[in-house]
C-alpha cells in the first residue's frame, strides 16, 4: 500500500520474515492519525523532525532518532510537533514474535512484556533499528529473522518492562462509553470501537 501527496508519503510493505512482518516508510506534516489501535507491537523510528502521540491518556514527544514501543491494542495518536513535519520508520512485530524474543533471553513468554518506558532514548538500539528497517527489504529470510529477533532481544535486555498492568476503576471512560453508547442504540457497536472512542484498548476496556 503506498499513499503520495505532495509533502507526504507513507508506503506499508511486507517483507517474508516470520510470514509476513510489515513495515511502514512514511513523511508526515499535516497529517495525523485519529485515535486507532494495532493487533501487534508498535516500534516506530523518528528519522528526522518530532512526532508527538497521545497513549494510554498522556502526551509524549519523540525526537529525531528516537523511537517508541506501544502495547498491541493500545490506542493512540500521531502527528508533527511542527510545520517541519517528520520522517518515520516502523515496524509492527506480533505477540507471538515477542515471545521468540522473550525466550531467547532465559524469559517466560507466558505473559506478553509491556514496556513502561514508552519513548526510548539509546542511541545504540535507535542506530541498530535504523540500520534494520533500511535493509530488511534487501535481506534472505533467515538474515531478517535473524536480525529482528537480535534486535528485539537486545530492546528486551535493556528495557524496563513489567505485565501488562491490572485493570482500575475508570469512572470517565465508562461514562463516556455509556453516553456513546445510548446515543448510538441502533448501530452494532464493536468492542473495538467503543474501546478507541474512550482510549482504552479493547483488552483493558473489556476488564
Amino acid at each position: 500500500m503506498t499513499l503520495e501527496h505532495k509533502f507526504e508519503h507513507a508506503t506499508l510493505t511486507r517483507v517474508r520474515a516470520f510470514g509476513g512482518l510489515e513495515l511502514l516508510r512514511a513523511r508526515f506534516v499535516t497529517h495525523a492519525f485519529v485515535p486507532h489501535s494495532h493487533p501487534e507491537y508498535t516500534v516506530g523510528l523518528i528519522k528526522a523532525g518530532r512526532q508527538q502521540f497521545r497513549y494510554r491518556r498522556a502526551e509524549h514527544h519523540t525526537p529525531s532518532s528516537g523511537f517508541f514501543v506501544l502495547h498491541p491494542d493500545e490506542a493512540h495518536t500521531g502527528k508533527a510537533t511542527d510545520q517541519a513535519g517528520f520522517d518515520y520508520r516502523a515496524f509492527y512485530p506480533t505477540p507471538v514474535l515477542m515471545a521468540l524474543a522473550l525466550e531467547s533471553i532465559g524469559k517466560s513468554s507466558s505473559e506478553l512484556p509491556f514496556f513502561r518506558e514508552v519513548v526510548q532514548h539509546k542511541p545504540d538500539l535507535s542506530n541498530t533499528l535504523d540500520a534494520l528497517l533500511e535493509a530488511l527489504p534487501q535481506l534472505s529470510t533467515l538474515e531478517a529473522e535473524t536480525r529482528v529477533l537480535g534486535w528485539l532481544s537486545r530492546l528486551l535486555e535493556q528495557g524496563h518492562f513489567g505485565l501488562m498492568p491490572e485493570a482500575g476503576v475508570e469512572p470517565g471512560a465508562v461514562k463516556c462509553a455509556r453516553e456513546y453508547l445510548e446515543a448510538h442504540l441502533e448501530h452494532n457497536v464493536s468492542l473495538r470501537e467503543l474501546a478507541t472512542r474512550v482510549g482504552l484498548s479493547p483488552f483493558y476496556f473489556a476488564r
